[in-house]
């Protein structure tokens, strides 16, 4: 019969914030926040969406911008870069057998994507937005988890 898996430190992931729980005794030790997952999307762009306008000129110098990238998802992609830098080092400096990862999908699959393979393989997944939880309400529901 085979043990369950079983982890030491949980990262709870949204896109404007990653924390870094113990599990025994539960804590949240670190706190890595991403500013400009708080921005709104507006607060992005000075002109109105999709629009150009070029200096000193009449209807000839709007131009459409259709190809521009979404700047929150470029934002998230910066964002989910360094907290896997942080995450792999943690594995390295600590030698951590396993660690949990709670994310809602989307952020899951950037975060995969981006992990190294070593970090992977440590890895344990919870598809969940808990990031919104407090403390007390984070540890009730990671409490009896086991993959």
């Amino acid at each position: 019969m085979f043990a369950k898996p079983h982890w030491n430190i949980a990262v709870v992931v949204d896109r404007s914030q990653a924390r870094f729980i113990n599990r025994k005794p539960f804590n949240i030790f670190a706190t890595f926040v991403n500013e400009l997952g708080r921005t709104k999307n507006r607060e992005f762009t000075d002109d109105k969406p999709g629009l150009s306008r070029a200096k000193g000129g009449g209807p000839s110098s709007t131009h459409s911008l259709g190809s521009e990238k979404d700047p929150t998802a470029e934002a998230d992609k910066q964002f989910v870069h360094a907290l896997c830098d942080r995450i792999d080092k943690l594995c390295y400096e600590t030698n951590l057998q396993q660690f949990l990862i709670v994310a809602e999908p989307k952020m899951k699959g950037l975060i995969r994507a981006k992990l190294s393979s070593q970090s992977l393989d440590k890895s344990l997944w919870m598809d969940k937005d808990l990031a919104h939880f407090n403390k007390h309400e984070l540890k009730e529901k990671l409490k009896n988890y086991e993959a």
